[in-house]
Order: C-alpha cells, then sequence, then structure tokens
C-alpha cells in the first residue's frame, strides 16, 4: 500500500510541477518553503544538523501547534529541530528562543523522508496536533525512531477521512510509539480505526499549562499606545474572511458612545491586511499598522501585520473577541486570552476547539454570540459591567488554572523513550 500511495504522490508531483514552479518563482514566501521540502538546505544548515547528536524533531504545522511545541521544547534537554507547514508557522517559530533549528517539513514522499531522516538523525520524533503523515510514520518504525504524537486532536474531518481508508491508516498509525491524546473523543476516535490500545493514551490538553512572561507596560510602549490615556481595548483575534466587516461595523457603531475605544485587529493570516485596508478604506477608518511603529494620533484602529504579536495584544486589552468562529472555521485557542484574565467572546462554530470551549461554558467563563447584534451588544454590557467583565474573565482563568497537568505527562512519555 505504501508503493501505491508513493506512486501516486509522485505522479501528483510531475503532473502539478510546471504550475507550482511558476506560482513559486513568484512568491518569496513559497520559494523559501520549496526549497526546504525537498531538501535543498543551505551548506551551513546542513553541517550544523549533521554536527548535532541526540537532536530532537518536532513538526509542528502552524502558529498554534508551534506555540505548543514552544512548551514542549522548553522542558527537554539537547538540541531541537522544528519544521512547520505554514510559513506564519515558520515565522513564529524563528522568532522563538524554544528552538534550534527551524525549516518546513519535507514533502512526504519515500526517497525523500529517507534522505531527511539520513541528514537528519533524530533520536525521537515528535508530532503536534493532527499531522498524520505516512511516510514519516513507516520510516520512523523501519528506522527504529520513537515517534511520538502529542496533543494529538482528530477532528470530525479528519476522522471520516481516515475511516474511508481504514485499511490503510490501520497500518501507518500502529507506526507510532504513542498518542498522547487531549481528549477523550479522539482517544476512542483512534481506538476505532484499530490503533493498538497500549499506544493511545489520555493526557489532556497542553493548551491549558500555558505560560507566558509578557510586561503589559512594554507592549503598550512597543505598540505606541502610552500617550492614549482612560482607553478600553478591543482585541479580535485570529480573524478570517467576513469576520472582519462584522467586527469594523460593530465598532463603528460602538464609537458613537464610546470614544475611548480601540480596536486592535489581528488576522489569522496576515498575507489579507491588504483586504482589510481596503475594508478599513470603505469605511472611512483612519488605522495604523503595527509594522510601522507610529500609531497616528486620529486612528482608532490598529492592525497586527506582523506574526506572533497577538498574545502581546491580548494581554492589554479589556475585552477579546477570538475569531474563525463566526464563520464555518472551527474557532481558535481561547486560553491564550483567558491567561491574561480577559472576558472572551466567541461565536459558536467552534467545532475544532470545542472541548476546551465546551469546560469554559459550563464553567461560566466565555460568551458565545451568534449575529453582529450580539456581539455588540455583548461588547456593550462588558464596557458598562465591570463585576460582570470580572466575573468572566476570573471565572475563564480558574477552568485554566483547574486543568492543568497535560505537559507533565507528555514529558514523562517523551523521557521514557529516551531513556
Amino acid at each position: 500500500m505504501f508503493q501505491i500511495y508513493n506512486l501516486i504522490l509522485i505522479i501528483a508531483a510531475v503532473t502539478v510541477s510546471p504550475l507550482l514552479i511558476i506560482k513559486i518563482l513568484g512568491n518569496k514566501n513559497l520559494k523559501i518553503g520549496f526549497r526546504d521540502r525537498i531538501l535543498l538546505y543551505s551548506k551551513d544548515f546542513t553541517q550544523k544538523i549533521r554536527e548535532t547528536s541526540n537532536l530532537i524533531w518536532i513538526h509542528a504545522s502552524s502558529v498554534g501547534e508551534v506555540n505548543i511545541a514552544g512548551i514542549v521544547a522548553k522542558n527537554l534537554k539537547g538540541k531541537i529541530l522544528i519544521t512547520t507547514m505554514t510559513y506564519s508557522g515558520y515565522e513564529n517559530a524563528v522568532n522563538s528562543k524554544n528552538f534550534d533549528f527551524v525549516t518546513f517539513i519535507p514533502f512526504d514522499i519515500s526517497f525523500i523522508i529517507k534522505r531527511f531522516y539520513k541528514i537528519v538523525k533524530p533520536t525521537i520524533i515528535l508530532i503536534a496536533e493532527t499531522e498524520f503523515w505516512p511516510n514519516v510514520f513507516y520510516y520512523a518504525k523501519k528506522m527504529n525512531i520513537p515517534l511520538i504524537v502529542f496533543n494529538c486532536r482528530v477532528s470530525d474531518n479528519s476522522f471520516k477521512s481516515y475511516s474511508k481508508y481504514k485499511f490503510f491508516f490501520k497500518n501507518v498509525l500502529n507506526s507510532a510509539t504513542y498518542f498522547l491524546c487531549q481528549n477523550k473523543i479522539t482517544q476512542q476516535r483512534l481506538l476505532d480505526l484499530n490503533v493498538d490500545k497500549k499506544r493511545v493514551i489520555l493526557t489532556k490538553n497542553i493548551k491549558f499549562d500555558l505560560n507566558f512572561n509578557i510586561d503589559p507596560y512594554s507592549v503598550l510602549e512597543e505598540f505606541d499606545l502610552l500617550q492614549i490615556k482612560d482607553h478600553t481595548i478591543l482585541t479580535a483575534g485570529s480573524t478570517h474572511e467576513g469576520e472582519e466587516l462584522i467586527i469594523i461595523e460593530v465598532f463603528k457603531n460602538l464609537l458613537k458612545n464610546y470614544q475611548n475605544l480601540i480596536l486592535l485587529l489581528a488576522p489569522r493570516h496576515i498575507d489579507r491586511v491588504k483586504d482589510i485596508e481596503d475594508l478599513l478604506h470603505s469605511h472611512n477608518f483612519t488605522y495604523s499598522l503595527l509594522s510601522e511603529s507610529n500609531f497616528k494620533r486620529d486612528s482608532k484602529i490598529l492592525i497586527l501585520d506582523k506574526i506572533g504579536y497577538l498574545v502581546k495584544a491580548y494581554s492589554i486589552s479589556d475585552i477579546c473577541f477570538v475569531g474563525g468562529s463566526l464563520i464555518l472555521r472551527g474557532g481558535h485557542n481561547p486560553l491564550e486570552a483567558v491567561y491574561f484574565k480577559k472576558p472572551v467572546i466567541s461565536g459558536k462554530n467552534i467545532f475544532n476547539f470545542r472541548e476546551i470551549y465546551s469546560i469554559l461554558e459550563s464553567n461560566g467563563g466565555v460568551i458565545f454570540v451568534s449575529s453582529k447584534e450580539e456581539l455588540e451588544s455583548e461588547i456593550i454590557k462588558l464596557i458598562g459591567n465591570k463585576e460582570y467583565s470580572l466575573t468572566v474573565a476570573q471565572k475563564g482563568f480558574e477552568v485554566l488554572e483547574n486543568n492543568k497537568g497535560a505537559l507533565q505527562m507528555t514529558l514523562k512519555y517523551i523521557e521514557e523513550c529516551l531513556s
């Protein structure tokens, strides 16, 4: 089956390669990622990798997974190589102090993965959350390299796909040493896919083990907001197309009665900043860009057009809206805002973070809205009722504190494989 899988990948690569090359040549980010994914590393990078013994390879697809990987990496001894799938994840990893080497994950084709393993010679492979690459798994087992999927999550859509090809994924998944699951749903889904139960461990969610060392005063200075007195900061984080329009229209209405309100707008993908600027122009808004390091005095909106600044924005906010939830994207992690004791508002499309939101909701630590009108109403309520705002924030923080512990369990199984 692996031969057929690799043959299909090679045929697909040859078929789309002309179009792919044209697209890559016109995009700097794609060019960097493509070279790494076919192992065209610089001589310096290759030499340093080859000279490193006991190297730990962590793969984390995007920004959220890189943050989780950083929590684990800080507690490991030895040099850490991290690979990512997205350019935003790559930049986040480069800006982190938790990793020694950063690159993109190689294409999951047999001869590429075999060569990658020969270059890197990892002592252990740690996969964050959801990335089940067949050749990565297969050759890890063949080369006797322990592979752990930590903070593992199997989404609704992924489970449907794996179930259709259970005969194939049974062998792929059983090549892993452990799946350290963040919830019981994932644990059961892996068992339903015929993964050996000895490999499937419930450790709960590392996202609850967050620890940020951020000084809000320094963030205000960095964002050039110190000159603004008696302000109320609303952050809309990880927003997607369709949500910015809602946020902007709500914000415009709010300014009629709350002149001291400032909006920090952080799109999930910063390559959409130009689209957001067009939206703001159409609504006659003056705005500033974080990359310009100069908050315009007549501006009410700051666009976070740099990767890795959302958590800092949450730290200085009074109210946080977590995006990807008013549209069908499945939501994003609310715990980064909860960590700073901020009241969190979310839409109801949160299937990618269902368990976290369920715990928060049952304890009164999140506010759900389903429309533009409800979002505006809840923001007004939080601004006008400080006791309500503090209560939501405190209950959310208590959920965070009461659910810690996954990190220590994860480290226990990693150490077991390294000993």
